[in-house]
């Protein structure tokens, strides 16, 4: 991401994608550090400028033509728990007068060397820091121009339990060990949630969705994109086939005989799911009292020194927004 001042074509560095797991102990991401050592670095930019008279609108063009927005493409982010350190490494287009400053507190930058078009450094995330992008800011000399990118990903996904006003517990539970970069900038991964009635030890109902982070997510509030999930319905069973045929795609199988039993298997649960819509269409009292009586589905949690509140959109008889508490 860019940034310049008013009136500069920036170079711009695209993001693709959105919330993540939950840990109890938070690190406060927005960093005050990066604020004042910004500022610092603006400051010491604007001397350089009135030193090298090029200061006004008239020396505009020509300052960043001499000291331009680093470029830094998109690439690979390191990928690292909280609590540890890794070598981090970016290249783009920038000269070895750059500096580089993580925008996140808890995640910091020591041992830096800059050279013209490369950046190397450790990086170190606090204990405890919860899930989150680490953005790595490079500032132009003298002119300031700055470009950021999302080069570290910090965090492992948790199982969460929250209690709702209603008596419910909802129990979140990742479907997988770690998050999928599918894009820099970008980390997703599925969750599922089991509902409990007081004093139940089996859940009366279950919703599944995937929980994202971006780079430009705000830190520690997530929102969970649950659904529906019934084990034994066609949905379910055709929710599990995609997943079974992008596998193959990926694996370049299209066309073999693995491929086309799964496509036979994807046919018929698409005409068992179309008879389920069906029965619903038939029978809309029975479809809309469920929906009244549970149709929880989007789970928004916020954590603030380690407390958890929240709402779960939910059907009428439930209420909009069933607020939710945790730790």
């Amino acid at each position: 991401m860019t940034s310049r001042q008013t009136g500069q074509t920036l170079y711009a560095i695209a993001l693709v994608g959105l919330s993540v797991a939950l840990v109890a102990s938070a690190v406060r991401a927005q960093s005050a550090n990066f604020k004042a050592r910004r500022t610092e670095i603006q400051q010491r930019a604007a001397a350089d400028r009135k030193q090298a008279q090029l200061e006004g609108e008239v020396k505009r063009t020509k300052l960043y033509g001499l000291y331009p927005t680093p470029e830094i493409p998109l690439a690979k982010p390191v990928v690292m728990s909280a609590g540890s350190t890794a070598s981090l490494s970016i290249v783009g287009k920038f000269s070895d007068k750059t500096t580089f400053v993580s925008y996140n507190d808890g995640v910091e930058l020591t041992n830096a060397v800059v050279a013209t078009n490369s950046f190397k450094a450790t990086v170190s995330a606090a204990a405890g820091l919860l899930p989150i992008w680490g953005r790595i800011y490079a500032f132009a000399p003298v002119s300031a121009a700055s470009a950021w990118t999302p080069a570290v990903f910090v965090g492992s996904p948790v199982t969460f339990n929250l209690a709702a006003a209603n008596g419910w517990i909802i129990k979140l539970a990742p479907q997988s060990p770690a998050f999928a970069i599918t894009e820099p900038g970008t980390a997703t991964i599925t969750y599922k949630a089991d509902f409990f009635k007081p004093g139940a030890t089996a859940p009366f109902e279950t919703t599944t969705g995937p929980l994202t982070i971006e780079a430009e997510s705000s830190p520690g509030s997530y929102t969970f994109m649950m659904s529906a999930h019934n084990p034994g319905s066609a949905a379910a069973e055709i929710e599990d086939l995609t997943k079974q045929v992008m596998a193959l795609a990926n694996a370049g199988k299209v066309g073999s005989p693995e491929f086309a039993t799964v496509q036979k298997k994807m046919e018929a649960a698409q005409a068992r799911w179309m008879k389920e819509v069906e029965a619903q269409i038939k029978d809309p009292a029975s479809a809309q009292k469920k929906q009244d009586d549970f149709g929880c589905g989007t789970i928004n949690v916020s954590i603030t020194r380690g407390q958890i509140t929240g709402s779960a959109n939910c059907g009428r008889n439930v209420g909009s927004s069933l607020t939710l508490t945790g730790k």
